[in-house]
């Protein structure tokens, strides 16, 4: 697939998706994994990591790999989870933090930690962050330097809250609900050049400080930046199972 963009010219990306993981290289889209859904991507030193949640939440693992000269080398199943449901994958002093959560069943809402080995990866611990509120579906993760946040995506169209996002110590400790505005469907939060920053998914909407940056009739999930520029993932509003 050829992808007209100045933006991405230039650059390499690697994208995860409902539908497989693709690679981006020169404005051309390779498929690289398929017919598997893929959340979060992570490096590590020279290693990097994808959740994969195989097909309809099934078979799920962390895949680990190597990209060299141009070319993705050993990849390798580092850790297997059935009835899963991986988000946002984050790679924190060492340690690997992959959220695991829904609405579906049981609101699960979990966090896995994983200490990165040389050649291996060990689950070290089941996180459960407690709040006094009902919220629910944590997706995704941000360290900042002596706290953490956590958004709640929430799934308004059921329960009719906002998403909201958290602030807990670096104990895990609940600290204080964070002010923002009146969030659907929330992703992606993070802090860039002290601003708050998040994905105001269901509204079309990236919100990075004070500015506000619309995108009409789209979903946005995926986000990432660099000096020069922000890259958001972009979908169509259909069911969630065909949204990339």
């Amino acid at each position: 697939t050829k992808i007209k963009s100045k933006a991405t010219l230039k650059k390499k990306i690697f994208i995860a998706s409902n539908n497989g993981f693709f690679y981006l290289e020169n404005n051309k889209l390779y498929n690289i994994f398929e017919k598997n859904q893929f959340y979060g991507i992570a490096k590590y030193k020279n290693k990097f990591f994808i959740a994969c949640l195989g097909q309809h939440h099934s078979e799920g693992c962390i895949i680990s790999f190597n990209y060299t000269l141009n070319k993705i080398k050993n990849p390798k199943i580092e850790y297997k989870l059935r009835e899963q449901h991986f988000h946002d994958l984050k790679i924190h002093k060492g340690n690997l933090y992959l959220t695991n959560s829904t609405w579906r069943y049981n609101m699960l809402d979990e966090i896995l930690k994983f200490k990165i080995g040389n050649n291996f990866l060990k689950l070290e611990k089941r996180i459960f962050p407690k709040i006094d509120y009902p919220f629910i579906h944590l997706n995704t993760i941000f360290f900042k330097k002596n706290s953490i946040l956590l958004c709640y995506h929430n799934y308004p169209q059921q329960t009719k809250m906002p998403s909201q996002v958290c602030e807990f110590r670096n104990n895990w400790k609940f600290l204080n609900v964070v002010e923002t505005e009146i969030l659907a469907s929330a992703n992606n939060v993070s802090i860039i050049n002290n601003k708050f920053s998040i994905l105001d998914s269901d509204n079309g909407i990236f919100l990075l400080g004070k500015n506000k940056f619309n995108f009409p009739g789209k979903y946005l999930r995926g986000f990432d930046h660099d000096k020069k520029n922000y890259y958001i993932g972009l979908n169509k509003f259909e069911q969630r199972y065909m949204r990339v």
